[in-house]
């Protein structure tokens, strides 16, 4: 079974969605912020969460959830905005918190282990294909790749904010 946690309109097929809003018309309708989620203990192949955790009250209990949920070696594929991102909290008021790069470490501290992450710097203002814009948002995005901590550390407020974090987590073994 996978799972796509606040799928909103971007439902995804071979996924069970999962929203609060009936409106969306998702396969379950589900507030994140009530617990125990409605499924079984390791029963879940994959998790997809993007852009629902700065939504929600209580982070660590969905990391647990999530957890819960997934069989090990389950993947959990996040997407969340970056705090350095003008849509982290002031751009949005349904935004509950930032994240940085020691999320990750949260995470790992709930029973996974990192397999991929990055920051992802900018995204097109359009639907245009202009190079120019396009250039330097691949050269931004390769050099952050390279060294994410300095990048978030510093680089961040020269060259302005990162949109988003990205990581893909996969649940270890209970030892």
């Amino acid at each position: 079974m996978k799972l796509n946690f606040g799928s909103g309109i971007e439902r995804i097929k071979g996924f069970m969605n999962i929203d609060v809003s009936k409106d969306v018309m998702p396969d379950v309708i589900w507030d994140m912020d009530e617990y125990p989620y409605p499924f079984e203990d390791n029963s879940a192949d994959m998790i997809l969460c993007c852009h629902t955790l700065e939504h929600l009250s209580y982070v660590d209990k969905t990391l647990k959830e999530f957890a819960r949920i997934l069989k090990v070696g389950g993947i959990l594929h996040i997407k969340v905005p970056h705090y350095s991102s003008a849509t982290a909290v002031c751009g949005n008021p349904q935004h509950k918190r930032q994240f940085s790069l020691g999320f990750r470490h949260f995470i790992e501290m709930e029973g996974f282990k990192t397999v991929f992450y990055r920051l992802v710097w900018g995204r097109p203002q359009s639907n245009v294909n202009y190079p120019i814009k396009w250039f330097p948002m691949k050269v931004f995005g390769f050099l952050a790749s390279l060294h994410p901590q300095l990048c978030e550390r510093f680089w961040c407020y020269l060259v302005g904010g990162f949109e988003e974090m990205e990581l893909i987590m996969q649940k270890k073994e209970v030892v």
